[in-house]
């Protein structure tokens, strides 16, 4: 009797205790909605198995704790430009509309100013269809399904360089493109990798002194596309890059907020990846997209 009960402290001591208090500290920490830690109890017996298990369920809610903060950050970044961007175009037509009402009941504005005036409110009412339409895009963004295929990559290739191709010779802008060489398949939801190198080659495109360079490769399970421009580079963070509606220039219009960056973000996310923004070394801005693509 006393022996069996030697060996059961024993094994405690020796294989319980540890996971157990291993066990019970992350879940006083998880309690206390700290997450940053790992369960680092690495043996292979059935404690080891379950601190492993429970090493995953942390890492997810870490994972989705980040996602949910940069959701309600994302979400404060839209009420502000939605608080900002509106109340200018308003308050331009709001002063037209009085200017008309005084000038006009005294009989004493011109023709011509009267439809200088008017030219000017539509402006400012196609920037404000502008913003709807932006908003009514971000709307659909988390609802979208993906739809993945396999592709040759070299077909893939095909339709990139040639979307490429065209906005680059519509601004007059000179496009270097490295070719991919090997034969490989990938399976992506290739009208959401068009979609996201589309805004980032008009990103690359406005903002390039003379020419762009366009990279497309598969590494390590991921589809790669590096967009590269000979601009002054990002001046923000990309943390700051990818919110919406971030414009570098103030006076910017609606029509060239950044909505890209940050749908690029979302779908690249989406997809099993993420969008990584940096400043080249030689200068310029460089982005590259992953997607997820086995």
């Amino acid at each position: 009797m006393c022996k069996i009960r030697y060996l059961l402290i024993y094994s405690y001591k020796n294989k319980l205790k540890t996971p157990l208090q291993e066990l019970k500290d992350a879940s006083q920490m998880i309690a206390d909605n700290e997450l940053d830690f790992h369960v680092s109890y690495e043996n292979k017996d059935e404690m080891g198995t379950l601190c492993k298990e429970f090493e995953m369920m942390r890492s997810d809610l870490s994972d989705n704790n980040r996602k949910m903060w940069r959701m309600i950050d994302d979400e404060k970044a839209l009420r502000n430009a939605i608080a900002h961007d509106i109340r200018s175009p308003l308050s331009i037509l709001r002063g037209y509309q009085e200017m008309l009402l005084e000038f006009v009941s005294a009989e004493s504005i011109k023709t011509e100013d009267v439809i200088d005036i008017l030219q000017t409110g539509m402006y400012q009412i196609d920037r404000i269809e502008h913003f709807t339409e932006n908003m009514r895009k971000m709307s659909h963004l988390e609802q979208r399904e993906l739809q993945c295929s396999e592709i040759e990559l070299s077909e893939l290739a095909k339709k990139i360089e040639a979307e490429a191709a065209m906005l680059s010779k519509k601004e007059s802008k000179l496009c270097k493109v490295e070719r991919v060489q090997e034969q490989n398949i990938v399976k992506v939801d290739e009208e959401l990798v068009m979609e996201v190198t589309d805004n980032l080659l008009e990103n690359a495109v406005r903002y390039a002194q003379k020419s762009i360079a366009l990279q497309i490769k598969k590494k390590d399970g991921f589809l790669i596309i590096s967009v590269e421009d000979d601009g002054i580079g990002f001046v923000d963070t990309e943390e700051k890059v990818t919110e919406p509606f971030y414009h570098k220039n103030p006076q910017d219009d609606l029509k060239h907020f950044g909505l890209g960056m940050y749908i690029s973000r979302i779908f690249c996310e989406k997809h099993g990846g993420n969008l990584k923004i940096y400043n080249a070394r030689q200068g310029g801005a460089h982005v590259e997209a992953l997607f997820k693509a086995e």
